[in-house]
């Protein structure tokens, strides 16, 4: 009676796929809270820009990587993740590896942004909901399950796919802007608060079954 797609750009798929669109519903994955915004990471650390995720092609990060070698040396990009290191890499690159949830979230509170240079089209993006929660804005390319997420100049920019061009100008522009970056911040943690938490996940989840039980009631 009812099939849930974690995106805009999931149900395009599955309707491509042959799903009837009028049974199909878009509910989004959540995240909890995490740690409190602010609270000191271990060792205090500040990134200017973050990546989160495998170190994978399909990830983006050679991209990502060639943005950055065009960025002022005074910034600073961490990259948190296991897999394939790129051979060539800007000094002000920090590789810190696989980190616990825990960590991670407070990294992200810490960073002016997180950055999403990813190639292939995810179905969500939880790493962009997880940035939300720490009221972080988010850096990202326009493709797959991202744009339902990442709104340009609400809570975060977005930059034609495979482009470090538009990458570097992308990240130029946020974090050489301190009153962009808190005002795309805001507009972060406020979509999480009104989207993205477990309570609000639930709410969306109940009037789904809701509508399946109609359906079967009513036939």
């Amino acid at each position: 009676d009812r099939y849930i797609a974690t995106s805009r750009y999931l149900a395009d798929v599955m309707i491509r796929g042959g799903f009837p669109e009028p049974k199909i519903a878009i509910k989004p994955n959540f995240v909890p809270d995490g740690v409190k915004r602010g609270e000191p990471v271990s060792p205090p650390s500040r990134f200017d820009a973050l990546f989160v995720g495998r170190l994978a092609p399909e990830k983006g990060l050679d991209l990502l990587l060639d943005a950055w070698s065009r960025m002022s040396g005074s910034m600073r990009l961490a990259v948190v993740g296991e897999g394939i290191l790129p051979r060539a890499c800007p000094d002000n690159v920090e590789f810190l590896g696989k980190r616990a949830p825990a960590e991670v979230y407070s990294l992200m509170g810490h960073a002016g942004v997180v950055v999403m240079p990813g190639k292939w089209p995810e179905p969500f993006g939880r790493v962009a909901v997880e940035a939300f929660a720490q009221g972080t804005p988010v850096v990202c390319s326009d493709i797959g399950g991202l744009s339902s997420i990442v709104q340009h100049g609400r809570n975060g920019l977005i930059y034609t796919p495979g482009d470090s061009n538009a990458l570097a100008a992308a990240l130029t522009t946020i974090l050489g802007d301190k009153h962009l970056r808190d005002q795309l911040g805001a507009g972060a943690r406020a979509d999480y608060e009104a989207y993205y938490t477990p309570e609000a996940n639930l709410a969306q989840l109940e009037r789904i079954y809701a509508e399946a039980m109609e359906i079967a009631r009513t036939g």
